[in-house]
């Protein structure tokens, strides 16, 4: 597939990616004719674009964007930011296997009078997780809240707060599933730190400081590979990625130290199968262009050694531009995708990558086509 030649039109979010039975549901926000509202299409493991044209999943008479999405293994749970009341709230919507919304109308995850945004959806031991950033208790400071939400849609009645003070901010929330529960990450005060949420109730354990290198970090995601976490995040005064290692409970492992990997970074994204990690970050190519970076990691790397293989290119496209990159484990290995083009009119690309293969497997395709 050449880049240049399939048609680009609309704003387009960045896209969000979960894997099911034997296929993905990617999900980004849409601006067509009005306001923007939440769009997805199904892809096969195979690579094959099961939605054409992409089916419509917010029911906003409001601008909706950053769109979030997890799976239960068959169904579904997508999220998003809303504007639909006087400010900005968390919305969602299940979807079946079969791409039909499985609710009559969207359901409210989190709202009220002070502003909810970034949403991010994880699900694990039994239930969906979302979490989020909002000024609910010490505006205007941000800080991060989260809240259960079961396979059949119901939203637990208790929010969870996270991490907030009156001092500083705390923003740009992930939550990762592992064995114990969910490891929470975020930013804030100029450091990178989480917390982990027990299995089975709201409990939260101690916060765990990840970053070693001073300044301001954000964009933080975490992946457990089955022994171990993967922390990552962008150091934003350097503009560097960097990630650390971490245990089933959170805790940094004490052999593992803060690496950083780049420069000119902008965005990144981590996933894990198994015994390694895929790494996946939008690197400033020529003005403000981008790239993306990718890397595996498979198990304990010393200080001194490197990751094997080394970088490769999933996408080289300065022209038009390529950013927010999204990964997800797929059947045999992973699935990215991107947004590429330029202001106002944008595509949604992807493509399939080999478990622990030097070189991508596959064409990149339009999944908005």
């Amino acid at each position: 597939d050449d880049p240049l030649t399939a048609d680009i039109s609309n704003q387009k979010g960045e896209p969000r990616i979960a894997h099911g039975d034997g296929q993905s549901l990617l999900v980004w926000a849409e601006q067509t004719t009005g306001n923007a509202r939440i769009v997805g299409v199904r892809v096969a493991d195979s690579g094959e674009v099961l939605d054409t044209p992409p089916r419509v999943f917010s029911q906003s008479t409001g601008t909706t964007n950053r769109a979030a999405v997890a799976s239960d293994g068959t169904n579904f749970l997508v999220a998003w930011q809303d504007f639909r009341n006087a400010t900005s709230d968390i919305y969602g919507i299940r979807v079946g296997p079969d791409g039909e919304s499985l609710d009559a109308n969207d359901f409210p995850i989190a709202t009220g009078s002070s502003e909810h945004n970034l949403p991010w959806l994880a699900f694990g031991h039994g239930r969906y997780l979302a979490t989020w950033q909002d000024k609910r208790e010490n505006a205007p400071r941000w800080g991060i809240s989260a809240c259960s939400i079961a396979v059949d849609g119901a939203v637990a009645p208790t929010v969870i707060s996270v991490r907030r003070t009156a001092a500083a901010d705390y923003i740009h929330p992930h939550a990762a599933p592992g064995p114990n529960g969910f490891l929470f990450t975020y930013g804030g005060d100029n450091k990178l730190a989480g917390k982990l949420l027990a299995a089975n109730d709201s409990s939260l354990g101690a916060e765990t400081v990840y970053s070693v290198v001073g300044g301001v970090k954000d964009y933080p995601y975490a992946a457990w590979s089955g022994a171990e976490y993967l922390v990552t995040w962008r150091q934003s005064s350097a503009f560097r990625y960097a990630s650390r290692r971490a245990t089933e409970d959170g805790s940094v492992i004490s052999s593992a130290q803060e690496k950083s990997y780049n420069m000119d970074t902008f965005r990144g994204i981590a996933s894990s199968r198994d015994d390694d990690w895929l790494v996946i970050w939008s690197k400033r190519g020529f003005g403000t262009k981008a790239i993306f970076r990718a890397l595996y990691r498979r198990g304990d790397i010393q200080p001194g050694q490197s990751w094997d293989p080394p970088q490769v290119d999933i996408a080289d496209q300065r022209t038009p531009d390529s950013w927010g990159p999204s990964v997800a484990p797929i059947s045999g290995g992973y699935l990215t995708a991107w947004r590429e083009g330029t202001l106002g009119a944008h595509r949604i690309r992807g493509r399939r990558s080999a478990r622990a293969r030097r070189n991508p497997a596959g064409p990149r395709w339009p999944f908005d086509r």
